[in-house]
């Protein structure tokens, strides 16, 4: 008898399993599918996101619903038998994007305070464009000042804001302070200082001119002056070659001079041996001692 009721309640166990079992699976084309026979046709199907669902089923189908083996003929190269799906890809990374209500509010609110900000940019650009042509920044240490306090009571309000919309126009009003005193900052070069400095831009500007033209003549001049010193390098060469002949002329002259005194001392010399032989015969002849 504990045989038969110990069989009994297994059997009951086994049935209770089965039903549970029965209720975890699935209906496909009119067809209970258990949910044991779904589970690896998910893993492929995560593991390999580039095949459609229907390659997986008959890769499954051939290798007896058996994973391992499906995951080993895919390995091996039969990947080509099996289609791919060209826009899994696609679908994954739109699959990722976050579509719920909240994000989309955060995204269309970050957008408007990116178009506030360059709506505030723009506002300055034109600013600067219509009312001055070359605006000037007047005291700059001041305006950092001033932007430094603005943004610490930006972030002290940020800090208490309670929601994204306060949040919001808070940075706004932010935006709208920073331009209020970059425009104040801003002169025109019509105010006394702009026109001191197109004075001195004026002035530095002729100087400029002036010191051009003087440029200009220096270097005419200095043409000149280089054009008279190789002249006057050619005459000092000239002279040198002229010095040079005047000297071997002079002693030439000397040479001259000196040959004509030896003629000159030896006619002397000539003319006084005939006086005195001449002197010499008339004593003697005249029968005198022949003394003089």
């Amino acid at each position: 008898m504990q045989a038969i009721v110990s069989e009994s309640l297994s059997n009951d166990v086994e049935m209770t399993r089965q039903a549970k079992r029965f209720k975890k699976g699935c209906l496909e084309n009119n067809e209970y599918v258990p949910i044991t026979h779904k589970i690896p046709f998910t893993r492929l199907k995560l593991q390999f996101p580039n095949l459609n669902e229907e390659s997986l089923q008959t890769l499954l189908k051939d290798c007896d619903n058996d994973m391992m083996k499906a995951i080993r003929n895919l390995n091996k190269g039969k990947k080509s038998s099996y289609n791919c799906n060209p826009f899994s890809n696609q679908e994954n990374k739109s699959s990722n994007i976050d579509f719920s209500p909240s994000s989309i509010k955060r995204k269309r609110r970050f957008n408007e305070i990116s178009n506030s900000s360059n709506e505030s940019s723009k506002d300055l650009s034109h600013m600067s464009d219509e009312e001055e042509k070359s605006p000037t920044i007047d005291n700059p240490e001041e305006v950092n000042r001033a932007i430094e306090g603005i943004s610490y009571a930006l972030f002290d309000k940020l800090k208490s804001a309670s929601t994204e919309e306060t949040a919001l126009n808070l940075i706004k009003e932010g935006l709208g302070s920073f331009k209020e005193v970059v425009a104040s900052s801003r002169k025109s070069p019509r105010s006394s200082k702009g026109k001191d400095f197109e004075k001195e831009r004026k002035a530095i500007s002729e100087a400029i001119k002036k010191l051009i033209t003087d440029n200009v003549t220096l270097k005419k001049g200095i043409n000149i002056l280089v054009k008279k010193n190789e002249e006057n390098c050619q005459k000092v060469s000239q002279f040198d070659n002229l010095v040079k002949e005047y000297q071997k002329l002079q002693a030439e002259n000397q040479d001259l001079r000196r040959g004509v005194d030896i003629l000159k001392y030896k006619n002397s010399s000539e003319k006084c041996d005939e006086g005195m032989f001449n002197n010499f015969n008339h004593f003697g002849g005249a029968g005198g001692s022949g003394v003089f």
